[in-house]
């Protein structure tokens, strides 16, 4: 099974890698509106105390891949995972948006890999902050 990420706003610019990222010099993230190619959270998703960022204002430190039962190997799905993280980078929740091909396996195979996640604190006006952000996971069978 090939596990593929994609930037929800689908950003032409790469990340740097993890080990080349000095986490006080991580990016800060603006207070912007998201883009409409990203994801609008579904009903209690949001969480007042955490600052929504886009995706490709987040530093990974550990990204861990889903796995799947070996009978679900030749299926493609697409799943939208939405990160809580805490201030210093460590996922407190993961929640799947579902979309038609996003069945129960996959969101929760996604959900699991995504708690295993790191990443480098998201800061605003120069603070870490809790934040959130959501990341499209996709599962290309064989």
């Amino acid at each position: 099974m090939l596990f593929l990420l994609s930037w929800l706003s689908f950003a032409n610019e790469a990340m740097p890698p993890a080990d080349e990222t000095d986490p006080d010099q991580a990016t800060e993230a603006a207070p912007a509106p998201s883009p409409a190619s990203e994801l609008a959270a579904p009903d209690g998703i949001e969480s007042a105390s955490h600052a929504s960022v886009q995706f490709t204002q987040v530093l990974i430190k550990r990204q861990v891949s889903p796995k799947v039962p070996n009978w679900l190997e030749t299926v493609d799905a697409d799943c939208m995972l939405r990160f809580f993280i805490d201030s210093s980078g460590v996922p407190e929740r993961t929640e799947v948006a579902r979309t038609e091909t996003c069945s129960e396996p996959f969101a929760a195979s996604s959900e699991k890999a995504g708690m295993r996640w790191r990443f480098y604190p998201v800061k605003v006006d120069g603070e870490r902050v809790p934040s959130s952000f959501v990341v499209r996971v996709r599962f290309k069978g064989r």
